[in-house]
């Protein structure tokens, strides 16, 4: 395969993937906060009906168990089908008829689009775009809630890493946001709801978010966005702002909830929840 072939950029951010993967996978236990916090996120946004799941990875920040019982159909969805599938198994799941594992699946539309080759803002965001049509095409149906568990720093990262310059850098991270947030709320039925969960900022910039009582976490937040340490591109009231702008007709509710600590073995994220109720 050449440089500018998907598959070799798929594979890549693959490998960077994985090896996420493969660092949490033994973090279950210490994940436990976290993960109800997310899965409470989730059937607040709504029970019944289809469920789907961008960024499953190892399942260590979902209580699949709850999520079966919860809806008719549980779609997890991820790059790395392995990792879906390990976390299935410890969960004692891999019977269950209303789980459906979908990986494999480049649902960011970075491969094709890095292997584009573009260096025109406008022309990645189109090839991005195109890549996420491609992957997604008909292999998944709009849901009733659909969700993006902490994956999207992870794109970013994905785009920086590759990115010619600091600037582009950046542009590159808001076209990677808006993409995917477009993706979320097209994949959503009328009257369902899009959760972008997302991490906003590690302690490696924040220190004193290891300690913070959780009362102050809001307080926190705000004062990281004011001071622009967080990662680029993540910015709940800009990520806010986006949505007016992209989608005025399509939301008709946007529900910003309390952030909480996620903390993953020494370091440890502030993580925001943003609920888009569809028109």
């Amino acid at each position: 395969m050449s440089e500018q072939d998907p598959r070799t950029w798929e594979s890549r951010i693959f490998r960077v993937q994985r090896d996420r993967n493969a660092r949490t996978s033994p973090l279950w236990d210490a994940m436990r906060p976290h993960r109800l916090r997310v899965t409470r996120e989730i059937l607040r946004a709504g029970m019944g009906g289809r469920l789907v799941v961008f960024g499953a990875g190892n399942c260590n920040d979902l209580e699949l168990g709850e999520l079966a019982a919860a809806f008719a159909e549980v779609h997890l969805v991820d790059l790395d089908g392995e990792a879906m599938d390990s976390g299935v198994r410890r969960q004692g799941l891999c019977s269950n008829e209303r789980l459906r594992l979908h990986g494999g699946i480049d649902f960011s539309g970075l491969g094709h689009a890095l292997s584009g080759d573009a260096l025109d803002t406008n022309a990645f965001a189109s090839l991005v775009r195109d890549g996420i049509g491609r992957n997604l095409a008909e292999r998944l149906p709009p849901s009733d809630v659909v969700v993006s568990t902490c994956v999207l720093s992870q794109l970013i990262d994905s785009v920086a890493r590759t990115a010619p310059s600091d600037v582009a850098a950046k542009e590159r991270a808001v076209v990677v946001r808006d993409q995917h947030l477009d993706m979320l709320i097209e994949r959503t039925l009328a009257g369902g709801v899009a959760l972008l969960i997302a991490d906003l900022v590690s302690s490696d910039t924040a220190p004193t978010l290891r300690t913070c009582p959780e009362l102050a976490l809001p307080k926190l937040r705000d004062e990281l966005i004011a001071t622009h340490n967080y990662f680029h591109g993540t910015n709940p009231y800009a990520i806010e702002q986006a949505l007016a702008r992209r989608h005025p007709q399509a939301i008709s509710k946007l529900e910003r909830r309390p952030p909480w600590r996620w903390s993953i073995g020494e370091r440890a994220f502030l993580v925001t929840a943003l609920g888009m109720k569809r028109a």
